[in-house]
C-alpha cells in the first residue's frame, strides 16, 4: 500500500512539472503578447516621454523630493538616450555600439563610460523589460502564486534578476534583485497599454529596502518615427579621458528628424 502511495506521489509531481512551461515559452508567450504579430527585433525606433519622481527614503512618509521631465530614445539597433532638462540645461546618457557617455548640462562636463557599457549583439531592442529578456537565462523556472519566475544572469553587474510573468496574462507584473546579497530592490511594472500594436507598461514603481523610491509615469510613446541621428554624437570627440569640461556645447538637439517632402 505505502509503494502504491509513493507510486501516486510520484506520477502528481511530475504531472505538475510536466505542465509548467519552459522559460522559451514563457518568453517567447510574452514578447508575442506584446507585439501583436510585428515581431519587436524589426522596430526600427521608439521615444517616450516620461515623468521621473524620486522619493525620499528617510522620510516615514512618501514625499516626492524631484521630479525629473525626459524622453527615452532608441534607434535600431544598437543605440540608446536619454535626454532630460533641469534648471534650464540639457543632460543625457547615451549608450551606443560604440561609444557611452553622460553629460552633465548644468557643470558642461562629460564623462566617458567604459565599454563594457557599450550595446552589443543584442538580439531584442534595448527598450523597458525586453533588455533584462536579452540576458541568458539562470536556472529552471519557479512558481509564487499567480506568477511564473525566470532568472536571468546580468554579467556586467554579477547579479541575478528574478522577472515575474502573470500566468494569466503573460505579462512582467515585477522584478527584483540584490547587490551581492544586499540593497534587495523591485520594480513593480502595471497600466500596460496597446499603441500601433505594441504593448508596455506605463507605470513602473521601484522599491527600495521594502521603501518607495522611484515611480516613473510614461506620458507618451512612439514608434518607428525618423530619428535624428546628431542626438548619439557626443558633444565633443575626445576619447581617451574619463572627464571632459566643454567650453561651448551644442544647443538641444531635435529628435525626430524632419521627413523629406
Amino acid at each position: 500500500m505505502k509503494h502504491i502511495f509513493n507510486v501516486i506521489i510520484c506520477i502528481f509531481l511530475y504531472s505538475s512539472l510536466s505542465a509548467q512551461p519552459s522559460a522559451d515559452k514563457i518568453i517567447k508567450n510574452y514578447l508575442e503578447t506584446t507585439s501583436s504579430g510585428k515581431p519587436w527585433p524589426k522596430l526600427k525606433s521608439r521615444i517616450s516621454t516620461e515623468i521621473y519622481q524620486v522619493y525620499s527614503t528617510s522620510s516615514q512618509i512618501e514625499i516626492v523630493e524631484m521630479e525629473i521631465p525626459y524622453k527615452k530614445v532608441y534607434m535600431a539597433p544598437y543605440s540608446q538616450i536619454r535626454i532630460w532638462t533641469m534648471d534650464g540645461a540639457w543632460s543625457s546618457t547615451c549608450y551606443t555600439n560604440n561609444n557611452a557617455w553622460v553629460y552633465d548640462g548644468n557643470n558642461k562636463i562629460i564623462h566617458f563610460l567604459d565599454d563594457d557599457n557599450l550595446i552589443t549583439n543584442n538580439k531584442l531592442p534595448c527598450i523597458t523589460l525586453l533588455d533584462i529578456l536579452d540576458y541568458p537565462v539562470y536556472g529552471a523556472v519557479t512558481e509564487e502564486n499567480d506568477s511564473y519566475i525566470i532568472k536571468f544572469f546580468e554579467k556586467k553587474a554579477n547579479r541575478i534578476l528574478s522577472v515575474y510573468f502573470n500566468k494569466q496574462t503573460g505579462l512582467i507584473s515585477k522584478h527584483t534583485y540584490s547587490n551581492n546579497g544586499r540593497d534587495f530592490q523591485e520594480y513593480y511594472y502595471s497600466n500596460y497599454k496597446m499603441v500601433d500594436g505594441y504593448m508596455e507598461p506605463y507605470l513602473i514603481e521601484r522599491f527600495f529596502k521594502e521603501k518607495r523610491h522611484v515611480t516613473i509615469n510614461v506620458d507618451l510613446i512612439v514608434y518607428n518615427e525618423n530619428i535624428n541621428t546628431t542626438i548619439f554624437k557626443m558633444p565633443v570627440q575626445k576619447k581617451g579621458r574619463k572627464m571632459v569640461a566643454l567650453q561651448n556645447a551644442r544647443s538641444y538637439p531635435k529628435i525626430i528628424k524632419e521627413k523629406s517632402k
